[in-house]
């Protein structure tokens, strides 16, 4: 995070480094006097940045996907989540296929923004179009989870790597 936008909150902070971790460029994104914040970033086969994280709208936290070109020029920007709720997007990742999958938390299968959420994956097309949403909710007690990380297996499934407080662990009350 960075002040770029404004002075009051944080936004989301892109640099591009040279070999030698010199500064080439750098800028910021947001909306002014709200939390924008960007967690991960890869890079898609067609040669762009693929950013996701959170941002906020009247008191709500959605998550984004933001596809760039390599001067940091937004392409595409698309939010999701649902109003009085929280849903913050932790990794994405291009499928094999070519579209992106992206993982993170979200209260949307909950009463509102107070109750523990669940891990989520979002799989959008290259267009940044959802083509569907699963959202995991545990069989034990339900506690907040959380979907950090995700991997392509060989077969064409995928894993998603999570946190998670609804599960007892074998030395402890929670299960990282």
């Amino acid at each position: 995070g960075s002040f770029g936008v404004d002075l009051q909150r944080a936004d989301i902070y892109l640099i591009k480094l040279d070999g030698d971790g010199n500064i080439e460029w750098n800028k910021t994104y947001g909306n002014v006097d709200a939390y924008d914040d960007a967690y991960n970033i890869s890079l898609s086969s067609d040669n762009h940045l693929l950013l996701t994280g959170r941002y906020i709208v009247g008191g709500t936290f959605y998550c984004f996907f933001m596809k760039a070109d390599l001067n940091g020029n937004p392409v595409i920007f698309k939010g999701f989540g649902q109003l009085n709720h929280r849903t913050y997007a932790f990794d994405v990742q291009e499928t094999p296929d070519g579209d992106y999958l992206i993982s993170g938390y979200t209260t949307i299968a909950k009463v509102d923004f107070m109750s523990n959420g669940d891990a989520f994956l979002l799989k959008l097309a290259p267009d940044g179009e959802l083509l569907w949403a699963n959202i995991f909710e545990p069989t034990e007690e339900d506690r907040n989870d959380f979907g950090f990380s995700i991997v392509f297996e060989d077969d064409g499934d995928y894993g998603l790597a999570l946190e998670s407080s609804s599960f007892q662990a074998i030395g402890g009350p929670q299960a990282p």
